[in-house]
């Protein structure tokens, strides 16, 4: 009986040893140094406001109050936080994620005071049902005083963004709903080569229906020059205003490929495009290691559409897989997705380039036709119903085609593509 006692003793004694050695405190602030899981009122008992997670530490808290009023988090390695997390009440900047730091909230995110950001932000679960999102919700209240500035490299995902104050973005926000501005105090939107993804819409409270900018108060809700990609705008004309302030992304319309004796000649079109500074062509002969063989000057921005071609003199007689990098003036870059040249005839084919299941709210496609014709589109659910049906013309060549999905519930769905002598059926699962 003696024994069992003094292993007791010993045992907690260790965990408590531990635990120690795994924050150190200095003055107001506490340094979490050891992967594990805290609870925030133990961690700041002896009377600190902040707490610092080292870099290459994984914390996790179960739980986050708003107590203290003063408490500030500075994350340079890795958080986890399971439960709403509120920054309230005045006392200056009470975040910062420093450029190898990563916040995971797993329910919404408020912030009423300030925020620097350089590393990653991740609000809720991605939500890909717009209508029945519980979790995810990032609010940037109206305090006066409250922003958030999120620098270059930085990267912010949020199923919806709600923000009363400012936000400057120098990096990228993914949002897959809903953005929204409210009108009232001095909210705004600042991209400095920033790039907001919007999934769903984009919306200005009781903003004029006409989006006439009067006094340029339109303007001081969103200004800059990054790009605002958006399924849909709240009033409808803030869309056709953010192109005319060339806010919108490059849009590609086709990339095709076509064999001309020993070259391929490589073709697009864009239909717009902002801070385009150039395209660069990569070439390989397995999809999945490129080289890069020339590039294309961009055309800045533009709301018209713009022709490009390269030819390819060195091209080798197998398959040939081509892709586009664009890139802007600031470096950041996209891929657009491959088209295959192979010397073989080819058959009307369609490539699913969503990936399966499918996630987000459109369905890309890339549609192979040896003319320029009309294809009939059709989208059927489990139960038979008809969610989609329209005709689009392709070109010879690759076209690349958007479907919006965003109202089909999660599951399987059959999209069928035919013409007079071609039918072709994809299973899906909608995410």
């Amino acid at each position: 009986m003696e024994k069992k006692f003094f292993t007791i003793i010993f045992l907690l004694f260790s965990s408590t040893f531990g635990y120690t050695q795994c924050i150190e405190t200095i003055g107001n602030t506490v340094y979490i140094k050891c992967d594990g899981t805290y609870d925030k009122s133990s961690v700041l008992s002896g009377g600190a406001n902040i707490i610092v997670i080292n870099d290459g530490v994984h914390a996790t808290f179960n739980s986050w109050d708003t107590s203290p009023w003063n408490l500030q988090l500075e994350v340079n390695g890795e958080v986890s936080i399971n439960s709403d997390v509120n920054f309230s009440d005045s006392g200056g900047k009470k975040l910062t994620i420093n450029s190898n730091g990563s916040m995971n909230v797993s329910g919404d995110l408020t912030i009423s005071t300030s925020a620097e950001i350089y590393g990653e932000l991740y609000v809720g679960s991605p939500c890909y049902d717009c209508n029945s999102c519980s979790t995810g919700q990032f609010t940037l209240t109206n305090s006066g005083s409250s922003n958030i500035h999120t620098y270059s490299g930085s990267y912010i995902e949020a199923n919806n963004v709600e923000i009363g104050e400012g936000v400057t973005l120098e990096g990228k926000m993914k949002v897959y709903c809903d953005f929204k501005i409210t009108n009232s105090g001095g909210s705004e939107l600042t991209l400095i080569e920033g790039e907001l993804e919007i999934g769903r819409e984009l919306n200005i409270d009781t903003w004029d229906t006409s989006c006439s900018d009067s006094g340029g108060s339109l303007s001081n809700k969103i200004s800059g020059s990054g790009s605002i990609s958006v399924e849909q705008t709240n009033p409808p004309c803030l869309k056709d205003w953010l192109e005319g302030k060339n806010l919108l992304p490059v849009e590609l319309i086709f990339f095709s490929a076509k064999r001309q004796s020993s070259n391929v000649m490589l073709t697009w079109a864009t239909a717009s495009e902002v801070n385009n500074d150039y395209f660069e062509i990569q070439r390989s002969t397995d999809g999945k290691n490129f080289e890069i063989i020339g590039s294309v000057n961009g055309n800045g921005n533009s709301q018209a559409r713009i022709d490009y071609e390269f030819i390819d003199t060195e091209a080798p007689k197998s398959t040939i897989y081509y892709r586009l990098k664009q890139v802007d003036y600031n470096g950041q870059f996209e891929y657009y997705p491959l088209i295959i040249k192979s010397d073989a005839a080819r058959e009307l084919s369609i490539l699913n380039l969503s990936g399966n299941p499918v996630t987000g709210t459109s369905l890309k496609l890339q549609v192979y036709s040896p003319i320029n014709q009309v294809i009939w589109f059709k989208l059927i659910g489990q139960n038979g119903m008809v969610y989609y049906l329209e005709e689009k013309t392709v070109f010879s060549g690759n076209t690349l085609l958007t479907i919006d999905i965003g109202h089909i519930n999660p599951g399987v769905v059959i999209l069928q593509a035919a013409t007079d002598d071609f039918s072709q059926s994809l299973k899906l699962i909608r995410q």
